[in-house]
């Protein structure tokens, strides 16, 4: 096949893929029928026009394209169809096989295939299952590798599709994968390894990281090398990845084709120069080298789309070489491109893949057909060409991969140039080769220093970190839609392959600070004047957009991570217009004030309000200090003030001074707050309760709000029907997750707003919700799919009486018989503790209220003797257990212990002593191989 055959057939199989993505419903019988018909087609016309063959056997490739992905979407159909039949919240029992691991900096994921219920019932066939992960590797990390067949208890989820604007389609991303369902261990002892064992792929890689980890953390650098030769980057600092973000120089930190190339090319040259000018059968040995050498280093560092990509063309390029073939770079990359989507039709989707070959097609686009101009550059001064190339280089890559950035919502870096300019040499000749040789060196242990190795790596950080600290924070203007920047990026690589360097330069830094909107940014939101609820779990996140002035009232989560603020500023990027005119925190907790230093640094806020009530509280403090330092202004407001910003005019009217003052308790030192849009007035209550509520009715202050956001998502200690009364809202909000956190939001208080004649939004249920008033109508969108949440008071669900429901002592749940029921048998088992008729180690009672009747939070008993004689017995200690999430559960380890989940006080069976009876336990086998193990009591631990 020619070059432009390669081309075209690997467009055509793309095109397919990309047009099943796009359709609804199965058509795979449509598929086959197609391709059988275009087939025979083919056939017939091969010996009748040359023409009309080819253009038969494209859409052959079309279709085959179309057909691939379209087989996965129906496997995908049916698991959604399998999990709509399941018991939302039910703990599953499984058998599946570990299909594939991918490390993550903050667990891993793990594709599970083949699942089988260890109970009647269907089970989706394919899991995504994640699994956070700590510096102490537990059972989860030793069992769940590739190749291994487990049997481990989950609860399982759909995969959430886009929740908020700007934010990617989970749900789209993982059924182009197969994928359909995610599941969550009920706890980390409940996985058990029933197949092959701890032979699978990549263990090697684990140890290896295991090993020499914290030898390489002790010193300054390690993290560098732990990312670069193993692709490892947990080690990694917040500042050092923020750092090389703001520089443009991501792609060094995730192993791609650069790394591989040089590490191919590094080994190809050493084996060509080695005694005397190189020869004809010594290229082909290099050449043959240079692919192992990559191959080997892929592997080594977990091989990705991109990775794959480089090894792959490495390995066209050495067939190439004695068949004396010349190798053109785009029918090599088309024909590389086909191989993967045939062997992995969802990598078209993936970005680090698209990324990789957008960059080399940008490359091969500028440089085919030039080999004479890069021969001028080499023969001229070295410098100056060393300068000339790597700038043109560096400027295809970057106007290819644009547009792909921009659609993910990635920022495009004005001064990229200068950055790789200095920093791709640094790590070809000087930060790899020092990176092999410190790992090198901590796997000999104590034989060979590593210090001496990591200090060019130590330095490398130091000069990113300082860079990024003295270059101002550029601010986009996302003024370019997806065609024109297409056309500009174009108009970029034409300039670049005419060798207009300082043309293109130029105009690379005008995309860079007009910038793009995000991908998903055209909305299904009203035109402003509006407010838009962020779904962002348990947490508040407002945005109040008036014509002329935007506010944030509180900035989400916080996680301790670089990325807090990370839902949020997309979002802000995808609703336009630039940084808010302030940004407001109503208290301390973090679920309000998590994502606002992020949002600060990165310049998203003209001015920060802070309540003057709660001063004392060291969190928001800090939060004014480091606001300050970044010349942000900071208020500290109080109640009656009047705000007023641009068209958007707020009322402050709590924390009331009567219970202001920094407490314990912060949620009543809340920011009140009434925002006055034209036409639509807004009551944001935070985390007020009961007690707050009442004063505010006191006041005499008008409470009527036309919109009002639910305070503390939804508790049952906030939103009397008092003062739901007094504000008499036509839409209220709930800013709260879909399956209960800890109660919230409470059953009783939904149904309380539901029966109130307002209508009730929920961010759990709905996604982003956004809001509008135009002529006395009212426009209320949401940005996700709506979800079925277990609190749902909505057709079909019990509705209960808007007032306010019978409440145990216990806990502020609605009293139904079941609970009673349960009530009374855990009082009872609390009577049989008390007077000592169960003896030795306690087991801490998970609900608070609970542990307060106890005394002292746990009851006591002989887990040991009850495992031994019944392991039916101990497993039905499970019904003390009120939510499953605090994961308080007895696991039995196999390797010689029982794991203590939370509460549980750690017993060693290893021993002489009790060597007879841990190999009694593991003749009975673990909690997970028995039968009725997962009974009615553990069954609801969710209740």
């Amino acid at each position: 096949m020619s070059g432009r055959g390669w081309g075209a057939g690997a467009l055509a199989f793309a095109s397919g893929i990309f047009v099943a993505d796009t359709g609804e419903g199965p058509a795979s019988g449509w598929l086959v029928g197609g391709a059988v018909f275009w087939l025979a087609v083919a056939l017939g016309c091969l010996r009748a026009h040359p023409v009309a063959a080819r253009g038969c056997a494209l859409a052959l490739l079309f279709l085959s394209g179309a057909l691939r992905l379209e087989l996965r979407l129906d496997d995908v159909r049916e698991d959604r169809r399998r999990l709509e039949a399941l018991t939302p919240g039910a703990i599953h029992r499984l058998e599946a096989d570990v299909t594939a691991r991918r490390e993550q900096r903050f667990g891993f994921e793990v594709e599970l295939e083949r699942v089988r219920g260890l109970a009647p019932g269907r089970l989706p066939e394919r899991l995504l299952l994640f699994v956070p992960t700590d510096d102490t590797p537990g059972r989860p990390d030793r069992l769940l590798v590739k190749g291994q067949r487990v049997r481990l208890g989950v609860r399982v989820d759909p995969v959430e599709g886009t929740r908020n604007p700007g934010s990617r389609d989970a749900a789209r991303s993982a059924a182009r994968r197969g994928f359909a369902v995610r599941a969550r261990l009920v706890d980390p002892g409940w996985v058990v390894g029933v197949g092959v064992g701890e032979t699978g792929e990549g263990v090697f890689r684990r140890n290896l990281i295991r090993l020499v980890r914290p030898r390489l953390e002790a010193f300054g650098g390690g993290g560098l090398a732990l990312a670069l030769v193993l692709g490892d980057r947990r080690s990694l600092s917040d500042e050092t990845l923020s750092a090389i973000r703001r520089l443009g120089l991501s792609h060094l930190m995730a192993i791609s084709g650069l790394h591989v190339g040089l590490v191919g090319a590094s080994a190809a040259w050493l084996v060509a120069r080695r005694r005397g000018p190189p020869t004809g059968r010594r290229r082909l040995l290099a050449s043959a080298v240079g692919v192992l050498a990559a191959g080997g280093y892929a592997d080594l560092a977990g091989a990705g789309p991109a990775v794959v990509r480089a090894v792959l063309l490495l390995f066209v390029a050495s067939v190439a070489l004695p068949l004396r073939r010349p190798l053109r770079p785009m029918p090599a990359l088309a024909l590389v491109a086909l191989v993967l989507g045939v062997a992995e039709p969802g990598w078209f989707f993936d970005l680090g893949a698209q990324l990789s070959f957008a960059a080399c097609g940008g490359l091969a686009f500028v440089f085919a057909g030039r080999a004479g101009a890069v021969r001028a550059w080499a023969s001229g001064p070295r410098l100056a060409g060393f300068v000339r190339a790597s700038s043109t280089t560096t400027l295809a890559a970057s106007f290819a991969v644009a547009p792909w950035l921009a659609s993910a919502g990635l920022p495009l870096v004005p001064w990229t140039l200068p950055s790789n300019l200095v920093a791709v040499p640094a790590l070809g000749f000087l930060v790899l080769p020092a990176s092999f040789g410190a790992v090198a060196a901590a796997v000999t242990g104590d034989l060979l220093p590593v210090a001496p190795w990591l200090l060019p790596l130590a330095g490398f950080e130091a000069a990113a970190c300082y860079a990024a600290s003295e270059l101002p924070v550029p601010r986009s203007l996302d003024g370019l839609n997806a065609p024109i920047l297409w056309i500009v990026c174009l108009t970029g690589l034409a300039l670049v392959r005419c060798q207009a360097v300082f043309g293109a330069a130029a105009l690379w830094g005008v995309v860079a600070l007009v910038g793009a909107p995000p991908g998903g940014s055209l909305g299904r939101f009203p035109e402003v004047p509006r407010v838009v609820f962020l779904d962002v779990g348990q947490g508040d996140a407002t945005l109040v957009e008036g014509r002329t002035a935007r506010i944030l009232i509180d900035a989400g989560r916080g996680t301790g991570r670089a990325d807090a603020a990370g839902g949020v500023e997309r979002a802000l990027r995808a609703l336009g217009r630039g940084p808010v005119d302030v940004l407001v925190v109503t208290h301390g907790d973090a679920d309000h004030r998590g994502g606002a230093l992020a949002l600060l640094r990165r310049r998203w806020a003209e001015a920060l309000w802070l309540p003057a009530g709660a001063r004392a509280d060291p969190r928001l403090e800090g939060l004014a200090a480091e606001a300050a330092a970044l010349g942000v202004p900071v208020r500290w407001v109080s109640a009656g003030e009047r705000l007023t910003t641009g068209d958007i005019v707020t009322d402050v009217l709590g924390p009331l001074p009567a219970s202001g003052g920094w407490t314990r308790s912060t949620n009543e030192s809340s920011l009140v707050l009434r925002v006055e849009l034209p036409e639509m007035r807004l009551l944001l209550t935070a985390d007020i309760g009961l007690t707050t509520e009442a004063a505010l009715r006191g006041t005499g202050f008008d409470l009527r709000a036309d919109v009002l956001k639910v305070g503390h998502h939804g508790s049952a200690g906030s939103t009397g029907p008092d003062f739901l009364t007094a504000v008499d809202p036509a839409i209220t909000v709930v800013s709260a997750p879909c399956r209960p956190r800890q109660g919230l939001p409470n059953p009783g208080v939904l149904a309380r707003l539901e029966v109130s004649g307002a209508r009730l939004a929920w961010t759990g249920r709905d996604g982003a919700i956004g809001v509008a008033r135009r002529e006395g109508e009212w426009a209320v969108a949401q940005w996700g799919e709506a979800r079925r949440c277990p609190a749902d008071p909505g057709p079909g669900a019990p509705q209960l009486l808007a007032g306010e429901p019978g409440r145990s002592l216990l806990d502020e749940r609605p009293l139904r018989f079941a609970r009673i029921r349960r009530l009374a048998e855990r009082l009872a088992q609390l009577f049989l503790a008390s007077i000592g008729i169960l003896e030795t180690h306690s087991l801490e009672l998970p609900d608070s209220a609970q542990s307060r009747a106890n005394g002292e939070g746990g009851i006591r008993g002989n887990m040991v003797r009850d495992l031994e004689d019944a392991v039916h017995q101990t497993v039905r200690w499970n019904e003390l257990v009120d939510q499953a999430d605090s994961k308080r559960v007895l696991g039995i380890d196999r390797f010689g212990g029982i794991e203590q989940m939370v509460g549980v006080d750690c017993i060693d069976l290893s021993g002489e002593g009790d060597g007879r009876l841990a190999r009694r336990v593991e003749a009975k086998g673990d909690l997970l191989e028995c039968e009725g193990c997962f009974g009615d009591g553990v069954a609801q631990l969710a209740a």
